[in-house]
């Protein structure tokens, strides 16, 4: 038997990593406050990890996220593979030319929002936002050059049908 509601329980996890940045901002700032010499300093080194973990806890939650969805998505070598039901196929990190997010209104019986992945080659990969193991996107996603998680947000979370680039790689710029 369970006293806490799964749904907040959902919620705590999702939010984990800001909540013990928050944590560690506190705990460092009543160092800072309260401590002398290196207790001072520690201090200031916690509020500092504390702020950055707080940031990034707030981005990795706001990132879309389902799960339940069709086909498993995996990120192996700088390369993402989506495994689907009928198909699937891979695409380079080193050779992506750019980054969209298609949303539509197909109901509940399908995904109404996916990734849209192109390389150099021409080559697209399409990976429903809501397959399993998605969410591995987000740290997969930092090794690009400018990437903007706030318009990866925004794209994915806009109610009407479309496709909306989030990023392309800079011109004359392959790894």
């Amino acid at each position: 038997m369970s006293f806490v509601r799964p749904e907040v329980v959902e919620a705590l996890v999702r939010w984990r990593e800001a909540l013990l940045g928050l944590l560690l901002f506190l705990c460092g700032g009543w160092f800072v406050l309260t401590g002398y010499g290196l207790y001072g300093i520690g201090g200031w080194i916690a509020v500092a990890i504390g702020a950055l973990l707080v940031w990034e806890g707030v981005l990795r939650a706001r990132f879309p996220r389902q799960g339940g969805g069709p086909g498993v998505v995996d990120i192996d070598e700088r390369q993402i593979t989506w495994f689907g039901p009928t198909g699937g196929g891979s695409v380079s990190l080193d050779a992506l030319r750019l980054i969209a997010i298609r949303r539509t209104h197909a109901g509940s019986a399908t995904s109404d929002f996916f990734w849209e992945f192109e390389d150099t080659d021409g080559n697209s990969l399409s990976v429903p936002g809501d397959a399993e193991n998605a969410d591995a996107l987000f740290d997969a996603l930092a090794a690009l050059p400018g990437v903007d998680y706030e318009a990866i947000i925004a794209a994915s979370g806009r109610p009407d049908e479309g496709l909306a680039i989030v990023w392309h790689r800079p011109s004359g710029r392959l790894h």
